[in-house]
């Protein structure tokens, strides 16, 4: 989730060469049929519900830091965006894609696992006034680890999600 809000920063860069701009932070969401999502995002969306987890909390208070350093970008996180103007850009951060390997190793045939987990997203900008994505970055973050001895428990790899999506480092 860091790089994402890194990616943001190259983004509102690249938006301030353009032009001024107001950029309305509607925050984070998930991609895809929302009766769906538990099924899509197991871990995300579990770990999104969890008291005091929730992804958005995490997010808002990196994006409103960012902000501090735009110039030609008003960046309104606390207000619905302005339809009455000539544009009306929304930022979203969009979880498109959450995956999971567990392979036994060949060499210690059912006493090391290796895990992998992968988060794919969007930095998505959206002109409500032409209905239409003017901008959008796609970011994959990846989390390799292994256990011994056992196979790795829903909690090991709930951990795992959880340090890719609420760990600054």
């Amino acid at each position: 989730m860091h790089k994402l809000i890194k990616c943001f920063l190259l983004f509102s860069l690249y938006l301030q060469s353009l032009f001024s701009a107001d950029l309305y932070y509607s925050g984070v969401c998930f991609v895809g049929n929302a009766n769906e999502f538990g099924v899509l995002f197991p871990y995300s969306k579990n770990i999104d519900e969890s008291e005091g987890k929730n992804l958005d909390q995490f997010v808002y208070p990196q994006v409103l830091e960012a902000s501090k350093s735009l110039d030609n970008i008003n960046l309104k996180v606390a207000e619905l965006a302005d339809l009455s103007g000539s544009s009306a850009y929304v930022l979203a951060f969009a979880l498109d894609g959450e995956s999971l390997s567990i392979a036994e190793s060949v060499l210690e045939k059912g006493n090391l696992f290796d895990i992998k987990t992968q988060l794919s997203a969007q930095i998505l900008v959206f002109d409500y006034k032409s209905k239409a994505v003017v901008f959008n970055y796609p970011v994959v973050a990846q989390f390799t680890s292994a256990t011994r001895g056992n196979a790795p428990t829903k909690e090991f790899i709930s951990e795992m999600f959880e340090t890719m999506l609420l760990d600054a480092n």
